[in-house]
């Protein structure tokens, strides 16, 4: 064994629909630790949310993955039968979705819910851990949320009620989508001010999903970058913002600069990603690439590895 929470290498992810071939994850490597926090960031489309998703193997009906490896803890997630699937969700990964709303039944209270996943751990007396759980998040009134529906309940209170029901499986990595989208500033800050303490009483490892880098900068120990279904820049989260070295890593770096200080109008990147449904021959960056070179748009570019555990897909650095 590596010692590894999370290990992934050479995932690829093909989606099949209406007889449309799409190639949303291509080639992606990740690894973290236990207690660690990686921040996978990226515009829409880029492949975030299905990386996440193929870590539970969730990946839509049809869709074709593969992988040189696939581990979580001491689990293979690579494992085709539906029924060892299942009894790996949760356990060797939990996701905390960007909408907690359809990650509960609606006509269930939350105690029902509470109980499905304690009595699954082996807690017979669910219900003083369930109220355990919720304090944890700093869920105070615990009897009223343990009473309620999930409609009852507002989105802030919700989504800390599934990140208590994610973490009461104790998984070994925990991929959170966007967990504050859709709430208010208010409330966001108070769900980041409790995973930057959940990240140091818990023992998973964080894949934290996210389009702001503000954000990732904020919680994270270190950032993956993602365009277009590749993993294009990846280092520690000084390392990035004090040096990026993919001219798309140092666009969203001067984008979230802006965004804080004083500007009128924000950075622009020229033109459109690349279609995922189209063969790739080169840098898929390269239309948009102030700096591409004769190279760039010939061949797909490798992951370069550099020091400091540094890696970059660009040829400025190869």
């Amino acid at each position: 064994m590596t010692g590894l929470a999370l290990e992934i290498r050479g995932l690829d992810l093909m989606l099949d629909p209406l007889g449309r071939r799409l190639h949303v994850v291509r080639s992606l490597d990740l690894e973290l630790r236990r207690g660690e926090v990686l921040g996978l960031i990226g515009e829409s489309g880029s492949g975030k949310t299905m990386t996440g998703l193929s870590l539970l193997r969730l990946e839509p009906e049809g869709a074709r993955l593969t992988a040189e490896i696939m581990r979580a803890g001491e689990a293979d997630l690579l494992q085709s039968e539906e029924a060892e699937l299942r009894a790996l969700r949760g356990r060797a990964v939990g996701m905390i979705f960007q909408d907690p709303v359809g990650a509960f039944n609606p006509a269930k209270r939350i105690a029902w819910h509470a109980r499905q996943v304690l009595v699954r751990r082996g807690i017979a007396d669910w219900r003083p851990a369930a109220e355990r759980l919720l304090a944890e998040v700093d869920i105070a009134d615990t009897a009223r949320v343990l009473g309620a529906y999930p409609h009852q309940l507002s989105g802030g209170m919700l989504q800390r009620t599934l990140i208590a029901l994610v973490l009461a499986a104790n998984p070994a990595v925990v991929v959170a989508d966007e967990p504050t989208t859709n709430l208010d500033n208010i409330v966001e800050q108070q769900i980041l001010r409790l995973f930057r303490r959940l990240r140091q009483t818990e023992d998973a490892a964080f894949l934290f999903i996210t389009h702001d880098m503000t954000v990732a900068a904020s919680l994270c120990d270190r950032i993956a970058v993602m365009y277009a279904g590749e993993v294009v820049e990846i280092g520690t989260t000084a390392q990035l913002f004090e040096d990026p070295l993919h001219p798309y890593t140092a666009a969203l770096i001067a984008t979230a600069r802006a965004l804080e200080g004083e500007a009128e109008r924000l950075p622009e990147l020229p033109g459109e990603p690349p279609s995922i449904a189209e063969p790739r021959t080169g840098c898929a960056f390269a239309s948009r690439c102030a700096r591409r070179l004769e190279g760039c748009t010939l061949a797909p570019v490798p992951m370069i590895p550099l020091e400091g555990g540094r890696r970059v897909r660009c040829l400025l650095h190869g």
